[in-house]
């Protein structure tokens, strides 16, 4: 269904694997999984559990409430995780977070044999492998690992496989959970297409419950210009992490002092 059908943000991930495996053909359209996360006990961003506590004010005291890590836009690693946990295969991982159904994974790719990072070439296996395990490593379930290699590899194809050290992280040994996951990708060829173009693929470790968009985020932009960047993805596995929830306070004192130790602004 197009996205102005999609389920609203009350949404919670479902127990179980909602179609079969999309891998199995060629070139697969994307599943919407009858919009994707659709129970009706979920946690709605806009409860009280996403909000800051009303608390008595202390003069010349800042206290901030954050939910999430990143920036919010396209897969969460973490929500990505709880779906595969709850049986959920790459391909619907994917077509949850990127939610479209012009997209599609395309199969029998064959991938170069060196990609370019922060100006150095590697071979091809071993960027991936790093890749992955740099940014979730062999503690996170099969097909989480293989949803995050197919947007590493598709991200890169997107890049004309020449990144930057800001695209991701890098530089871990790979376990031989990675390696596995990276060498069934890339026998496979997979990677994701919208239409006849490559896809935009950002990820992130963990939304605040639902994914924003594109615009909010970097404003102008392709990213800006697709439906499936348009956020608005719930992500329920992200409210059950200990991590969820940040508190931090400051004094007025040393928050200006930060202002103006990182503005050109007068303060």
């Amino acid at each position: 269904p197009p996205l102005a059908t999609q389920p609203s943000a009350s949404q919670t991930a479902p127990t179980a694997s909602p179609t079969t495996d999309p891998f199995a053909a060629s070139s697969t359209t994307m599943p919407t999984q009858s919009g994707g996360v659709t129970q009706s006990t979920a946690v709605d961003v806009s409860a009280p559990e996403t909000t800051a506590p009303a608390i008595p004010s202390t003069r010349g005291l800042f206290t901030f409430y954050v939910f999430g890590y990143g920036h919010g836009v396209g897969m969460s690693q973490v929500g990505a995780n709880y779906l595969a946990q709850q049986g959920w295969t790459a391909a619907e991982i994917l077509a949850h977070y990127y939610y479209e159904p012009n997209a599609k994974i395309v199969t029998g790719e064959k991938y170069p044999e060196k990609i370019t990072y922060n100006g150095a070439l590697y071979d091809t296996r071993e960027y991936l492998a790093s890749a992955l395990e740099s940014e979730m490593g062999s503690s996170f379930s099969y097909e989480a690992l293989k949803a995050q290699a197919i947007a590493l590899y598709t991200f890169a194809k997107y890049n004309n496989y020449n990144l930057s050290q800001d695209a991701h992280a890098y530089g871990k040994t790979p376990s031989e959970l990675c390696y596995r996951v990276v060498d069934d990708v890339m026998n496979n060829g997979y990677y994701i297409a919208y239409g006849n173009d490559v896809a935009v693929t950002p990820f992130h470790a963990m939304s605040a419950g639902v994914t924003t968009s594109y615009y909010n985020v970097w404003g102008k932009g392709i990213g800006a210009t697709v439906s499936y960047l348009s956020g608005g993805r719930q992500s329920y596995g992200d409210y059950l992490d200990s991590n969820y929830k940040s508190v931090y306070s400051i004094s007025s004192d040393d928050l200006k002092a930060l202002v103006e130790s990182n503005s050109d602004l007068g303060v």
